[in-house]
């Protein structure tokens, strides 16, 4: 730089020093390099500022040191629009997360597809993360732009602690995203037993069909999960709701060939019918 090199001139791949030294977690250079002129709001070839990368690779030092040289705590990744808080609740870094809020940072500030620092954190189970962004004002009814929750997404990826705590936080556990489909019905395609069994106890309704007519023990039969059809039909799941072409669960599982299903379903059939004439 003293003999006149130009610090902002990028390398090859589109990086300036600025850049590379925030990735690489060398806040001594990171201050150096501003000193000498180096832009700490450049954004780089692939969309990201230098605090982007650096809350992305969990250099929370850097982090610090870039905002107080004055970088924009909210400036988005281009073209995915997702800030240094979406990336940092995303990889997990809990005291990146922290030092953004303090910052300024905005916790409800959506990606290209509408989706929060909270959905993507409960999305990949980073369930600190969750706590503390909704201690700072994070949304948890907030959907993405296919309609689908954290509370739903935290279900279909089988996040039975994080579907618990945004339950707490007042996340509705009957929401139901484009098609109609619950937390409870996801939990049952995906077979996530747990989660199932924890959506139940929260008050999910075992029988709420998609707007296609498909139900929780259906979609679970078709599948093949034998505990997860055994759990909805303990808990009242009517084990006789068709589909639209008229198929049960118990023909479903036949026609898939799943035997045991077919097994518990006959049971579930028999205690059904002994309720029904009870009534």
């Amino acid at each position: 730089i003293k003999m006149g090199g130009d610090p902002n001139t990028p390398d090859n791949n589109g990086y300036t020093p600025m850049y590379v030294a925030a990735q690489q977690g060398f806040a001594d250079i990171v201050r150096e390099l501003e000193k000498e002129g180096s832009n700490v709001n450049t954004l780089h070839k692939n969309g990201c500022t230098a605090l982007y990368i650096a809350a992305c690779y969990n250099r929370s030092e850097v982090v610090r040191e870039l905002l107080q040289l004055g970088a924009n705590v909210n400036t988005p990744r281009e073209p995915s629009k997702s800030t240094p808080m979406f990336i940092a609740a995303q990889q997990g870094h809990l005291e990146v997360v922290r030092i953004l809020e303090k910052n300024g940072a905005d916790v409800n500030t959506p990606n290209q597809h509408g989706a929060t620092p909270l959905f993507i954190a409960a999305q990949q189970g980073h369930l600190e993360i969750v706590r503390e962004l909704f201690k700072m004002g994070a949304n948890v009814h907030t959907t993405k732009e296919n309609g689908v929750s954290a509370i739903y997404i935290a279900a279909q990826h089988g996040r039975t602690e994080i579907v618990r705590e945004l339950a707490k936080m007042g996340g509705d556990i009957h929401f139901q995203r484009e098609g109609g489909f619950t937390p409870v019905f996801i939990a049952s395609e995906q077979g996530h037993l747990e989660v199932l069994r924890e959506l139940i106890k929260l008050g999910g309704d075992v029988n709420t069909p998609s707007e296609n007519g498909i139900s929780p023990i259906l979609i679970a039969s078709t599948k093949g999960y034998v505990e997860v059809v055994r759990e909805l039909g303990r808990t009242g799941a009517n084990p006789n709701l068709p589909d639209p072409d008229g198929g049960t669960p118990i023909f479903l599982a036949a026609q898939n060939g799943h035997v045991e299903v077919v097994q518990e379903l006959a049971r579930i059939e028999c205690r059904f019918k002994e309720k029904e004439k009870e009534k």
